[in-house]
């Protein structure tokens, strides 16, 4: 029986266990997961490299593991990951090092980190870096002396294996990165990340856990102490934790500590970023500060955002054209981002297409696509990474980018209204994020407020009901050739909203054109007209254009 999971939703997983998402039974347990969580969310930063500068005094500087953020878990002689979520994995051989490193461990234990793939087994391949050199963790350790010791670990690094090194270099701690050792901690940090084999991905996380044989694939990398017996170290400054880490997890190769260095100023941050990050051997970094902050550094902006709806292609069949996403709001409301159509394969787009298909919710307001079609919008239940080279707050003429806050129930979607936020430049699909959780925690606007301030960041949308617009003009045309109909219309509208909010145009003109022949069967258009006379000529425009013979109306 597991100490940890409900039995009922235990699966066998290698020579483990595997569990699905709530099956963590100590629920006392459970709840601290999600509550350390729901804080140390709440205290990262994203930091564009550009404002490194901005960091003050001493850090504490980590090579940021793409993987999953999962605990290690002790209680009395049994050990499990689990997630914030309560997924709980048991008995594989990440966890019987644990069991090892952990022995004289007495009382429980909760140490959060990254879950880790290797892509494939080359933990029991590796040489012990930290057993040939004595390099692991250096408490007050004086230059000279590091010196020596990283330089002898450099060489023996270079005929090691590709994959990972694990604790071989530890914790540095207590020690500034020493001139001129940049490019050799860089060296060995390319193995630690995977060498040639290129770093993991977040996604091999997933696939490794869904793949019954690959357990002895994974690994974990601690990066914050949370309990140890009666002792919670919430509040704690990081070095003490970072010490008592490397104590616990010395000469682990499956599972130890994050490598982290001790840096004196923003300068040291600039260095590591330059080493590691410019160089291509780790995504970003990971940077803690003496008073309790942590920033998340990295070349381009990622945003875990919630899927609210999707639009699709002028294609003959069926596909995604994109997806629209947003951020939740304090209040429970969804706060439209904005929309991303690349990064999807032609197979990935049919495959989302009929997804998302299933999920579809009404709306009472209405979303235009890029392709100019009404957005779909869905259930909010999938979370999604989103790059982005930038977040832009102000438009051209240095006015706040208004998006629009929407109130969702089970039937569907209402709009509260419009409120200040960004827009993402160059947003490139990621990846589905299947261990994030559409909460403020995960998807919520802290991700973009800490990048992009704004000072309405705590105000609550308000609901404006605006005028009913009026259907003043409506024709249909078609044109039918070897059986096949080919349909023209136009819908001419009087909004009734201008004179209640400027952005919206006195009269719109929306034009269909339909025909089964072409390539893209459907084409649809958008024009304004701020009179009726300007609204007039548009449709005698159009008419001239679009109605000739054959063409009867209906």
């Amino acid at each position: 029986m597991s100490e940890f999971a409900d039995s009922n939703s235990v699966k066998k997983y290698g020579d483990g266990t595997k569990s699905s998402a709530g099956a963590l039974k100590d629920s006392i347990l459970a709840n601290e997961l999600k509550l350390y969580k729901k804080r140390v969310a709440s205290q990262y930063q994203l930091l564009k490299p550009s404002r490194i500068k901005d960091i003050n005094g001493k850090v504490w500087i980590s090579v940021k593991v793409d993987g999953e953020c999962w605990f290690l878990l002790k209680k009395g002689n049994n050990f499990a990951f689990s997630s914030y979520n309560g997924r709980v994995i048991e008995n594989v051989p990440a966890l019987e090092e644990a069991k090892k490193l952990l022995s004289n461990i007495k009382g429980d234990l909760i140490v959060a980190g990254e879950l880790f793939s290797s892509g494939e087994n080359k933990f029991d391949e590796m040489k012990s870096l930290a057993s040939e050199t004595g390099i692991g963790v250096f408490v007050n350790a004086d230059e000279s002396d590091l010196n020596t010791k990283i330089q002898k670990a450099s060489t023996n690094a270079g005929g090691m294996a590709d994959g990972f090194i694990g604790s071989e270099i530890g914790a540095l701690i207590d020690t500034a990165i020493l001139p001129g050792v940049e490019s050799v901690l860089g060296a060995i940090l390319g193995d630690e990340l995977g060498g040639k084999a290129g770093r993991v991905r977040v996604h091999s996380v997933a696939k490794t856990i869904a793949n019954d044989k690959s357990s002895n694939q994974l690994g974990f990398k601690a990066f914050d102490l949370v309990q140890e017996g009666d002792r919670k170290y919430h509040g704690e400054p990081y070095e003490e934790k970072l010490r008592r880490m490397a104590e616990i997890f010395k000469g682990g190769k499956r599972v130890n500590v994050a490598p982290t260095f001790v840096g004196k100023d923003a300068s040291d941050v600039v260095t590591c970023y330059r080493e590691w990050v410019d160089s291509r051997l780790a995504e970003g970094l990971v940077v803690r500060n003496e008073h309790g902050i942590v920033y998340k550094i990295k070349p381009r902006i990622e945003v875990d955002a919630v899927v609210v709806g999707f639009g699709e292609r002028r294609n003959a069949y069926p596909d995604l054209g994109e997806l629209v996403v947003g951020l939740k709001r304090e209040d429970g409301s969804y706060h439209i981002l904005g929309s991303v159509g690349v990064g999807f394969s032609d197979d990935e787009r049919m495959e989302w297409h009929k997804r998302l298909s299933s999920m579809v919710v009404d709306s009472y307001y209405r979303y235009r696509s890029t392709e100019g079609m009404l957005v779909r919008f869905v259930k909010p239940e999938i979370v999604v990474q989103v790059r982005c080279s930038d977040l832009q707050p102000l438009n051209s003429r240095d006015h706040s980018i208004m998006k629009m806050v929407l109130d969702y129930s089970g039937d569907g979607y209402d709009a509260k209204g419009q409120m200040p936020l960004v827009s993402l430049i160059h947003p490139v699909f990621q990846k589905e994020r299947e261990d994030k959780k559409v909460n403020t925690a995960d998807v919520g606007l802290e991700q973009v407020y800490s990048i992009v301030p704004f000072e309405s960041r705590n105000d609550e949308a308000k609901e404006i009901k605006l005028n009913s617009s009026k259907t003043i003009q409506r024709e249909v045309y078609v044109k039918v050739t070897k059986e096949l109909r080919s349909v023209r219309k136009f819908v001419a509208i009087e909004t009734n909203k201008n004179k209640q909010d400027s952005r919206y145009p006195p009269f719109v003109l929306y034009t269909t054109d339909f025909s089964p022949t072409r390539a893209s069967p459907l084409n649809t258009n958008i024009l304004v007209a701020p009179n009726k006379k300007t609204l007039d000529g548009l449709i005698t425009a159009w008419k001239e254009k679009n109605v000739k013979g054959g063409w009867n109306l209906a």
